[in-house]
């Protein structure tokens, strides 16, 4: 499978063009193996066979915010090695540095990972990240999570002494999904906590998540507090 993205596509004709690693191909609607329509510049999945279009499939929304979320965490962490090897460095990293300090940067790395990848949920031998999870309660808190994650570099483009209060925003989203996922199970007999024991359990992400979520919370009173004296 290789990556591509639509450049064309008639609905009419169900017809259309596919750029793969700078080469055009032709398709057609019999190829498609995906719900939704093809639409221009969505990025794709590409078989091929002998240079020619075997099967096409999207790319769904959770992959892409995946690798978009890789993408710009491995370019932080490349910026950051950088910083620390020379002490010298006054650039982004350096000031990013300064603005809300390298614990903070540390636990918002651990709430990346523990909120992306590790296992939140776990229910009959299976777990799932909370991004995969928040998919059932909505996609609002999915953008409030994506938000979160790079919230904490808001006090270095805002100037301004409240704006440290954006490291609360992880602790935010940790408690707000958990209220609203306890406010779905309120209407039941059985009481809450007695319905996670027994038909889910919370895994290592959560607490990892809700750890570091709520340390990022300590750094924004401690930041604030020191600002305002």
């Amino acid at each position: 499978m290789q990556r591509g993205k639509i450049i064309q596509y008639n609905n009419q004709s169900g017809e259309g063009v596919i750029s793969v690693d700078g080469k055009q191909h032709d398709f057609t609607i019999k190829q498609w193996h995906s719900d939704v329509a093809p639409n221009v510049n969505r990025l794709v999945d590409v078989g091929l066979l002998n240079g020619v279009v075997s099967h096409i499939c999207i790319v769904p929304d959770d992959v892409l915010v995946r690798e978009k979320a890789a993408e710009l965490t491995g370019k932080f962490g490349a910026m950051l090695s950088q910083s620390n090897a020379d002490s010298a460095n006054n650039g982004l990293v350096a000031n990013l540095l300064a603005a809300i300090g390298k614990p903070a940067l540390i636990a918002i790395a651990v709430y990346f990972i523990s909120t992306l990848f590790l296992p939140a949920i776990e229910t009959m031998g299976r777990g799932a990240a909370l991004w995969d999870a928040l998919t059932y309660l909505g996609s609002g808190w999915k953008f409030m999570l994506f938000v979160a994650w790079f919230s904490p570099a808001i006090p270095f483009f805002i100037p301004n002494k409240n704006a440290v209060w954006s490291l609360a925003l992880p602790l935010f989203v940790i408690l707000g999904v958990t209220w609203s996922v306890y406010s779905r199970f309120s209407g039941y007999n059985v009481p809450f906590f007695d319905l996670i024991s027994r038909y889910m359990g919370l895994g290592l992400g959560y607490y990892l998540a809700l750890a570091s979520s709520a340390f990022l919370a300590l750094c924004a009173f401690k930041k604030w507090a020191v600002q305002s004296a």
